[in-house]
């Protein structure tokens, strides 16, 4: 303890704002490491280094010293509605939009205060009008063959396109209500020299439960406050890769839902064209590492969401845990392997099948029942045919499966059905068990995957991702 008194001491002594850059905090590694080491020799963390527990304890010690001396970012109430004389361009990948593009078309074309902007729609072969809506409303529509479509390569045709100064990426299901919101993303952009800043998202009136527990769960774990925030790329860019996951994830706050972006550094950055979701976060990585500042504004609001089956939330849920761990170059690291990779994939599969079965569960319990009378290889849903394209006929049933992975999954989906439960009573609102239960089985099955880092992360990906 003298020593860390000592070591705080000299900090307040070198600077009186006790304010210190991470070259400075470096000064004093040997410090930091020492009081690691301290508690690297104790028995209990002995008997502990098999779990991610020791690791944990080490990233919170640094990362106490890194938030208190090293301003990373700022709180902002900045709001203007100020005209842009600058060109803006409009940028939105289209495919069967219907009558919800066709509204927020409307509203993103009578934006006030931006008289000069053009609206460029990427359209992937669209069957229902919307590519002829578009041209009739004075857009520049480009066609997409359906089999060249790509997130991140597709933007960056359209951005390509592009002659405004500033470019609005959104998305044709995102509603805009404020007919000044796009003025104000920009004002809040030019304000702070940003690359890039988002919106806060709000689910539609027409979300179901699960959808409306998702965007509160997200913002509570990510900005609880939902505040304006403005993320410094010079401050953080030297002590990214040291940050834990959710740190990362806290950063990583640009979603292409409704983002505006400066053109000379989209167009110098790129979006990725090999990842194949996630562009947003990739890029927002890219710009803090090179020292360039993004943000988020609480000012400007996009309602967006989504009410689909729990068959492709499972897929989504996998899909975004694997995204964010290519664009973090990390495993997130939250639970570990006792048994082989099969007999674990084959436990998620299990769990997974029991909610499309004919009895669907309303508990985790529920769930263990139903897979005690699973039939062999004889109730042939889309889970089981799934999973026989990664082990061709593989038998379902619960002596085969991992009990540690099971006793983990059931405490995540009993906790966080715990929450969403009381969420939907507050709200009014009608919990649908078998959404949740396959969110938290889709991250599972991707962190046990990533955790073991062989092909089959490969095979699922590809067998999951075409179906997303």
């Amino acid at each position: 303890m003298e020593m860390n008194k000592h070591f705080i001491n000299k900090l307040k002594k070198e600077n009186k704002n006790l304010y210190i850059d991470i070259n400075n905090l470096k000064k004093h590694k040997k410090n930091l490491e020492l009081v690691i080491e301290n508690i690297k020799s104790s028995k209990v963390f002995k008997l502990w280094q098999h779990t991610q527990f020791l690791p944990k304890i080490i990233n919170k010690i640094k990362m106490k010293y890194l938030n208190k001396f090293t301003h990373t970012s700022i709180q902002s109430n900045f709001s203007s509605s100020e005209p842009i004389k600058e060109k803006v361009s409009i940028i939105i990948p289209t495919r069967n939009g219907g009558k919800d593009f066709e509204n927020n078309l409307d509203k993103l074309i009578h934006q006030e205060g931006i008289p000069n902007k053009e609206i460029i729609i990427m359209d992937n072969e669209s069957t229902d009008g919307t590519f002829e809506y578009a041209k009739k409303m004075n857009c520049n529509v480009y066609k997409v063959q359906e089999k060249l479509f790509h997130h991140g390569k597709t933007r960056n045709e359209g951005v390509l396109k592009a002659t405004g100064e500033y470019l609005i990426l959104t998305v044709q299901d995102a509603y805009i209500s404020d007919s000044k919101a796009l003025c104000k993303l920009i004002n809040f952009v030019k304000k702070y020299h940003l690359s890039a800043a988002s919106c806060i998202q709000k689910p539609k009136p027409e979300a179901d439960s699960f959808a409306i527990w998702q965007n509160h769960y997200h913002y509570s774990v990510l900005n609880p406050d939902h505040n304006s925030i403005v993320y410094l790329g010079e401050k953080i860019k030297g002590i990214f890769n040291d940050l834990s996951f959710m740190e990362k994830r806290k950063i990583v706050c640009i979603d292409d839902v409704l983002t505006c972006y400066k053109n000379e550094a989209l167009k110098k950055y790129k979006f990725s064209e090999t990842i194949d979701f996630a562009e947003d976060a990739e890029i927002a990585v890219k710009f803090i590492k090179d020292g360039k500042n993004i943000g988020i504004t609480s000012k400007v609001i996009a309602f967006h969401s989504h009410n689909v089956d729990a068959l492709y939330i499972f897929k989504r849920s996998f899909i975004d845990t694997v995204s964010l761990k290519d664009i973090f170059l990390e495993k997130p690291n939250r639970f570990f392997h006792k048994n082989d990779v099969k007999t674990e994939i084959t436990t998620i599969f299990l769990l997974l099948s029991t909610l499309f079965s004919d009895k669907k569960p309303s508990s985790f319990n529920g769930m263990l029942r139903t897979a005690n009378n699973f039939k062999k290889n004889k109730e042939k849903n889309d889970i089981i045919k799934l999973l026989e394209m990664i082990y061709p006929s593989t038998v379902l049933n619960l002596k085969n499966i991992d009990i540690n992975l099971v006793r983990s999954i059931k405490k995540s989906i009993e906790t966080n059905y715990y929450s969403y439960k009381k969420y939907c009573e507050k709200k009014e609102l009608k919990p649908n068990f078998t959404k949740m239960a396959t969110n938290i089985l889709g991250v599972f099955l991707a962190e046990i995957i990533i955790y073991d880092n062989n092909k089959m992360y490969e095979i699922i990906k590809e067998s999951i991702g075409k179906r997303v």
